[in-house]
């Protein structure tokens, strides 16, 4: 959750290897339950980038 002058937003994301973090979707939180309608964009957010490859740059290099 983040307070931005005084009001509560959530932000879901996920990172993926290589510190890549993406933005799913925000809103401001205004009851204590998220809407299924916000969590139903999040999901769908999540697998056009997770199908797309265009959407971030995966780095295939082995970590040591």
């Amino acid at each position: 959750m983040v307070d931005f002058a005084k009001r509560r937003h959530r932000i879901f994301y996920f990172a993926i290897v290589g510190k890549t973090i993406i933005l799913l979707t925000a809103f401001l939180k205004q009851t204590d339950k998220t809407p299924l309608s916000v969590i139903k964009e999040a999901q769908e957010n999540y697998l056009n980038v997770i199908n797309n490859k265009k959407f971030y740059v995966y780095n295939t290099k082995t970590i040591k």
